[in-house]
């Protein structure tokens, strides 16, 4: 742990950077809320070592349960490395500001990264989803010392989800995580408290705090994968009161005769996957990550060939605006909360069942030359208009009500405390 007994202001805009905390360089301020900071930085080391990564740090320094759950988020990211999970590298205070050092992702969060790419073809979303499962079995099958410790997310949803440039994504973010083993839990929130986000919160999770497990996590993936396929929550609610009404009712909204006909539509066999994932009873669903995984690998080679995630983004970036300039997609808030983050550039306000995009960063916007189309890629008897085969998207699913997102049903966070 890193510390230092100088203790530097803040920087409160981007006109007070770069400049040098401890080690490092923050060079961008990414995001802001009311609890804490994420700066873009560079870290220095000898002989001209640089690294890029993302700082966290805490702006309040008088709230006890924040500092735990820092604390909580530093001592288990030194326990995951996954390609499929963002790696922790330093943890410490310059003076008396927290600060957790992560990897940096070049990419989106998962709902940007849809606002930004709606209707990926089956191939793609097939390959983003397994890297998510993979991610979290990691954390499902920690060893610490020998012993399993079965490490429960709580928080999964498109926010705590990063897709980077080159088709990698990782799971981020678990300030919220808890083992089953409570022996090993190192310093984390009661059990007893409410925590996560109840729109992707399974049905068991308001209600039997002490007795979750894993499969808790596989309904959370469900609730995301559903909205990856289709563009569209499966249950969208309004307040916070009908999204956890709405989980009291999960057996009676998934056995209506038409709810699977929008996943199956998009790709067909998901909803064999989705109606496991997505039980009301815990039994009924996958007993593991590992059998998720292997599910959705199935699917995978029923399906035609086509593109990866990263094959398609490659393609997709043909097209683009040379001078327009790198966004980071980093961890925002510090108790999985984005909805504080500093907007500069603000887009339009979304509407009741949206989820907002994410804040774009930088200065005001300004004309692009058109964009080139997309390679395409071959599908066995689906010709377009032009004579080619394409890939299509799920139309009826991704239909967009303002111009900047499709239409979900987000949900707010739940803070302890």
């Amino acid at each position: 742990m890193t510390t230092s007994t100088a203790t530097p202001p803040l920087p409160t805009s981007g006109n007070d950077l770069p400049r040098p905390f401890g080690r490092y360089t923050l060079e961008e301020l990414v995001g802001e809320g009311g609890e804490g900071q994420v700066f873009r930085a560079v870290l220095h080391g000898p002989s001209g070592f640089a690294k890029p990564v993302a700082l966290k740090m805490l702006k309040t320094r008088n709230q006890d349960y924040l500092h735990e759950l820092f604390q909580r988020e530093a001592r288990i990211g030194g326990w995951l490395h996954h390609p499929n999970v963002v790696e922790i590298y330093d943890f410490g205070s310059q003076g008396s500001v927290p600060f957790l050092a992560m990897e940096f992702i070049d990419g989106w969060s998962l709902d940007r990264f849809l606002a930004r790419h709606p209707g990926p073809p089956p191939t793609v979303i097939l390959d983003l989803a397994i890297q998510i499962a993979r991610g979290l079995q990691h954390a499902h099958e920690l060893v610490v010392d020998g012993a399993p410790l079965r490490l429960i997310h709580r928080d999964l949803k498109p926010a705590n989800v990063l897709v980077n440039r080159r088709g990698g994504v990782k799971v981020v973010d678990f300030g919220l995580a808890r083992p089953m083993h409570t022996d090993k839990d190192p310093g984390l929130t009661s059990v007893h408290m409410l925590v996560g986000t109840p729109a992707y919160m399974s049905p068991e999770q308001p209600i039997a705090a002490e007795d979750l497990d894993l499969r808790s996590d596989i309904f959370a993936f469900g609730v995301v994968l559903y909205e990856v396929v289709t563009g569209r929550h499966p249950w969208p609610r309004k307040s916070l009161l009908e999204r956890l009404n709405a989980l009291n009712e999960v057996d009676k909204l998934t056995s209506a005769p038409d709810f699977w006909d929008l996943p199956r539509q998009c790709l067909p066999g998901v909803e064999r996957i989705l109606e496991r994932c997505l039980s009301a009873n815990p039994a009924n669903r996958f007993d593991d990550t590992r059998a998720l995984v292997s599910a959705l690998r199935t699917l995978q080679r029923e399906r035609p060939p086509g593109p990866d995630l990263r094959a398609w983004l490659q393609d997709r970036a043909e097209g683009s605006d040379p001078d327009e300039p790198e966004r980071a997609a980093l961890p925002r808030g510090i108790v999985a909360s984005n909805r504080d983050a500093a907007v500069k550039d603000p887009a339009p306000a979304p509407g009741p069942d949206e989820i907002a995009p994410p804040p774009q960063l930088g200065g005001g916007r300004r004309p692009r030359p058109p964009k080139q189309r997309p390679t395409t890629y071959p599908r066995i008897g689906t010709p377009s208009s032009a004579g080619k085969k394409t890939w299509p998207s799920c139309s009826k699913g991704w239909t967009r009500t303002n111009g900047s997102s499709p239409s979900w049903g987000p949900g707010e966070p739940v803070r302890p405390g």
